[in-house]
């Protein structure tokens, strides 16, 4: 509008448009990009935009700024400078940052004019942004990831103690190898004191033992600090060698890569210069020596795992191939897989340790059995115990089952070969039944057997002995008996007929072996045996039953 003046000159007067959401609604694509800037750097130079948009004419960016500005979407300063003029400094209004994260208008007025300190400290946190994207190319990064504080603040706990991490930034880089590079950024630009540096040291080393850094990264992060002069970049990396240093006297240090240089007002030099230190002392590094140096122990971890990984494989190759190897593996790791093996029930597990416990070169059932349980224990088979098994397989169960019917028959002939050669025992009785039942021996009590048949052996040849001496006694004892009835009794009871009371008297049947146990000679009164022939043991036992007899028949071994 044109004003009057008393001297009668007039002069144009802009009046600034007042923001309306209709105008905010009506942003065109560039505006919308540069608001986008705005709000994620929070503060961006005007030659910072030119650099981020170069495919832009610089007086389209000026007018597209000065539209978010007079729509109250952005605020601009010029802070001051020694020489030469500044350009001029942007940042989003609070209405900005609500638009842009679909947020209603916020009320109790915009946020003040920020202070020189925080848009110098903004502006080099951009202007290291800008550098980065411009140059990441050119230096051997093709991908760059870039978090500002507020998304860069990590908690962790150290010790009893809270902690907060916040870095200026936080650095991601891919190179052409795909090699993944993180690093935290601190910029200082001349602000900090030397207690406060010191405190930032304490700050990286507690986070460095605490270990929380696992949470988030797949290693340590190097710390990158650009400041202003090389000679404050030193002090800082000695403050923070003395801050991970540990145990007397302080000569072992945590690992942590760090490397510093002051380069805060020229932080392009970071991808296009040798300029950084680090903490042993060494100068004239790049920013790809520094990365490398934080990322080689992830590496040598990865190789490590790699190895272990294809010696892994190569054994379980090995293994379901050679059945004798996997034999032994399995015997090895035998207590590991209890459990998978009880899963195959009682007959099952006999089978396993009969196969286990065999030294033979396996048998076609055998190694039919090993290659399914080397296929169905898959990655657990180099190592068992690491991780549980699931239950065995139907090919597993299968494989089981025809390894238990051979090992079945094994047995059966195993028996009827000692039964020939010693005769028909308790022992070889219960085996028999045992197997009949659809049992197996275990290892155990199948080299146990022939030993069991001998001993029942040598039990029957007592047993025989006492039987004969006691028939001979039982004959005497009933004539008496017979006498002892008078002559009546004589006529009527012959001395066979008391036999079945003597046999009560003076017999018993052991309850385990369900063998007749006869007594030594002894004398009318005397108590009657407890011992058997067989097991030895002087209890469990009941009365003898003359109308069922306790041998079982030899054609059960037919």
């Amino acid at each position: 509008m044109i004003e009057n003046r008393p001297s009668g000159r007039g002069r144009v007067v802009r009046t600034r448009r007042s923001p309306s959401p209709s105008a905010a609604g009506a942003l065109a694509e560039i505006d919308q990009r540069l608001l986008d800037v705005l709000c994620t750097h929070r503060v961006v130079r005007q030659d910072q935009l030119g650099q981020l948009f170069p495919e832009i004419p610089e007086r389209t960016l000026r007018y597209s700024t000065r539209r978010l500005h007079d729509l109250g979407l952005a605020g601009r300063s010029r802070p001051y400078r020694e020489q030469g003029s500044a350009p001029n400094h942007h940042w989003p209004t609070r209405r900005a940052d609500c638009l842009m994260h679909g947020e209603p208008v916020p009320r109790g007025g915009e946020r003040k004019q920020p202070n020189p300190v925080f848009l110098a400290h903004a502006a080099a946190l951009t202007d290291l942004y800008v550098a980065v994207i411009t140059n990441a190319r050119a230096a051997g990064f093709k991908r760059l990831g870039y978090q500002r504080e507020g998304e860069a603040r990590e908690t962790f706990k150290h010790g009893a103690r809270e902690r907060a991490l916040a870095p200026d930034a936080t650095l991601g880089l891919l190179d052409e190898q795909d090699r993944q590079f993180s690093a935290f950024v601190e910029i200082d630009l001349g602000t900090m004191s030397h207690t406060r540096l010191r405190a930032k040291a304490e700050l990286y080393a507690a986070y460095s033992a605490s270990d929380a850094w696992r949470e988030r990264h797949a290693f340590l992060p190097a710390l990158l600090f650009l400041t202003t002069t090389d000679t404050r970049a030193r002090r800082f990396l000695k403050a923070l060698a003395r801050a991970l240093s540990y145990g007397p006297p302080l000569r072992k240090r945590r690992a942590f890569v760090a490397g510093a240089a002051g380069i805060a007002w020229a932080p392009h030099r970071l991808l296009t210069d040798p300029c950084l230190s680090d903490l042993d002392g060494n100068t004239d590094l790049t920013l790809l020596d520094i990365l490398d140096a934080a990322h080689a122990p992830y590496e040598q971890a990865l190789a490590h795992r790699r190895e272990r990984r294809e010696a892994e494989e190569e054994k379980r190759r090995h293994l379901r191939e050679e059945p004798v190897a996997m034999r032994e593996h399995l015997r090895h790791h035998e207590h590991a897989l209890d459990s998978y093996f009880q899963a195959l029930g009682e007959p099952g597990v006999n089978a396993i340790k009969l196969l286990l416990a065999s030294n033979e070169q396996p048998l076609p059932n055998e190694r039919g059995t090993l290659r399914a349980i080397a296929r169905d224990l898959g990655g657990a088979l180099a190592e068992p115990g690491r991780q549980a098994a699931d239950p065995p397989s139907a090919e597993v169960t299968g494989e089981v089952a025809l390894l238990i019917e051979d090992y079945r028959a094994t047995q059966t002939r195993q028996l009827r070969a000692l039964a020939a050669s010693h005769g028909e025992g308790p022992s070889l009785r219960r085996t028999w039944n045992l197997l009949r039942e659809g049992g197996l021996l275990n290892p155990t009590a199948l080299d146990r057997l022939p030993q069991d048949a001998e001993h029942d052996a040598a039990g029957r040849r007592e047993q025989h002995k006492r039987r004969d001496v006691y028939l001979d006694w039982r004959e005497q004892a009933a004539r008496q008996l017979a006498r002892k009835a008078g002559p009546l009794g004589r006529l009527t009871h012959r001395p066979e007929d008391f036999y079945p009371q003597l046999d009560q008297e003076r017999l018993r049947v052991c309850t385990s072996c369900e063998e007749t146990i006869y007594p030594r000679a002894r004398k009318a009164g005397s108590p009657p045996p407890t011992s058997c022939h067989y097991c030895r043991q002087p209890h469990g036992t009941k009365p003898y039953d003359p109308t069922s007899t306790a041998s079982t028949e030899s054609e059960a071994y037919q």
